[in-house]
């Protein structure tokens, strides 16, 4: 990783981990990044901030190669086509934005979804005026549990339809659930979920409205792997 970025170089610029990115490609093996602004004070490395979100630590080729070893479909995929999976990556979001952005997907698109996204970090997180553009962090769960009132009504008006019912009953309660308030609040609790094992963390995520078996795998696989 670098931190040069040259005049006229094409970047990808972004929100996540409650902070603003640069980030750009300097040759097949670097990127390159900036912390544009900071909407919470962080004080670990932003080197190992991207490792985290971009899972760098996973030997793809190995999972490739053990998948192959079990699924003649995969191996098959790989022997024609191995070229499409160069560089795949699934990002490793804070355990509180991907449990709402799978609640949003249920039976949704990715255009939605990403809709979705955007206007609840619009309603709910934290605004900041750059001069090359206007950015939302995601919401904090404070500020969540500080709009609980009109937030049914409020995502309704906004198209979430009968998501906004699941999703105001599920900020309820992560806020008043008494295991979830010894665990240290909502926050704190999601993480927890990755010390049980993967059957007793998806029975807990199934307590939350809105979330079934199918749901509660999602997240998992995006949070503790």
């Amino acid at each position: 990783m670098d931190n040069l970025l040259e005049e006229n170089q094409n970047c990808w610029i972004c929100v996540f981990y409650h902070r603003v990115w640069r980030l750009w490609r300097i040759d097949d093996e670097r990127i390159g990044y900036e912390i544009c602004h900071n909407f919470e004070e962080e004080r670990r490395d932003p080197k190992d901030l991207l490792e985290e979100y971009f899972q760098l630590d996973v030997d793809l080729e190995q999972l490739y190669k053990e998948w192959a070893s079990k699924c003649s479909y995969f191996r098959n995929l790989i022997e024609q086509k191995g070229e499409v999976f160069k560089g795949i990556r699934i990002l490793k979001q804070m355990p509180l934005e991907a449990l709402f952005a799978f609640i949003f997907s249920a039976n949704n698109n990715i255009s939605r979804i990403s809709k979705m996204v955007e206007q609840f970090c619009f309603l709910y997180g934290t605004k900041i005026d750059l001069h090359f553009g206007t950015f939302y962090d995601f919401p904090t769960f404070l500020q969540l549990s500080n709009n609980l009132s009109s937030m049914e009504q409020t995502l309704r008006n906004c198209g979430f339809g009968y998501r906004a019912k699941n999703i105001f009953k599920t900020v309820e309660k992560l806020l008043n659930e008494e295991s979830i308030k010894n665990a240290g609040g909502a926050e704190c609790w999601l993480k927890s979920l990755g010390k049980l094992k993967y059957l007793e963390a998806s029975k807990e995520l199934q307590k939350l409205p809105g979330v079934g078996p199918k749901l509660a795998n999602i997240p998992q696989n995006l949070i503790f792997k």
